[in-house]
């Protein structure tokens, strides 16, 4: 589901450097919980490491997404100890580079 909110939510190119990183649609995700909800799923175990793979990759990308609309005061403790368990776990270059990305966004906006 949070997959498919990204994918409907418009992209400009005429956004450039900071602008690009705002967007009206990613704070109404942050405030549906979806940040929540991909990390819970994230942290589910999955069927196969193919489906491992395609769920840590797809969940890093909402969540990289998603880190620039959220600051690290809107975070619990737990959710801040799921973020770098799930840049620790992953078992794929892409969603590791995505999460390490994820956890950048969120240091540069601490509160």
């Amino acid at each position: 589901q949070a997959i498919a909110f990204l994918g409907s939510h418009p992209i400009s190119n005429r956004q450039a450097g900071e602008k690009s990183l705002e967007g009206y649609f990613r704070e109404k995700l942050i405030a549906a919980k979806i940040f929540e909800n991909v990390i819970t799923g994230m942290m589910c175990p999955a069927s196969s490491l193919v489906a491992l793979n395609v769920m840590q990759e797809s969940g890093a990308t909402a969540l990289m997404f998603l880190a620039t609309s959220v600051t690290v005061t809107d975070m619990s403790d737990k959710m801040l100890t799921e973020v770098m368990q799930l840049l620790k776990g992953q078992s794929s270059v892409g969603g590791t580079e995505h999460m390490m990305v994820t956890v950048w966004l969120l240091l540069r906006n601490p509160a």
